[in-house]
């Protein structure tokens, strides 16, 4: 089961009159991406490429604005459970946090249950360390409060230390492990 058109108008209509925060840093808005915001996303989304690229350059390349990114961004503004919401410092941008509103039915394994799914959370280099990774995730964690969604989920690749080290700041425990094995060729 997948949310509706109306589920995600309710939810760029919350990020509209919820998104506002004035703070000693400034006025703080977090928006939902349109197709206007590219270049911003791209710019933002390179900078963690680049960190994935640098610490395994053998799983990623470097960050292409290319006809791939152009059919990702615009997938994200089409599909209503996927959700790009970009945050603003005085009308500069710090960031985005990129998410997914998961639906389940009940399985072979699960009761039914909903989720919001982080794939990304990136603050711009020069913004890192002054708490903008917490105004996303807590921008999410009202928006599933607001939904009564009581299950927040992501993951992080171990080289990443300090994103971890912020999640794990925000309450997020693991709860699940992944192990690769390479096979030599």
């Amino acid at each position: 089961m997948q949310p509706t058109q109306k589920a995600a108008r309710l939810i760029s209509s919350y990020a509209k009159t919820h998104s506002f925060r004035y703070c000693a840093m400034g006025i703080i808005n977090i928006r939902p991406a349109t197709k206007n915001d590219i270049r911003i996303v791209f710019e933002l989304y390179s900078q963690l490429q680049s960190l994935h690229t640098e610490s395994k350059p053998q799983l990623f390349h470097s960050p292409i604005n290319d006809e791939i990114f152009q059919t990702f961004f615009d997938g994200v503004l089409k599909n209503d459970n996927e959700h790009l919401d970009i945050g603003y410092i005085n009308e500069k941008p710090f960031g985005y946090i990129y998410f997914l509103i998961n639906r389940f039915d009940r399985n072979l394994y699960y009761h039914p249950r909903s989720r919001i799914y982080i794939e990304q959370v990136v603050v711009a280099q020069d913004m890192r360390r002054k708490g903008y990774g917490k105004l996303l995730i807590n921008y999410v964690i009202k928006v599933a409060r607001h939904f009564k969604i009581t299950r927040i989920e992501l993951d992080t690749w171990t080289f990443n230390h300090s994103a971890k080290k912020c999640f794990i700041r925000q309450g997020f425990n693991t709860f699940q492990e992944k192990m690769c094995l390479n096979v030599p060729g």
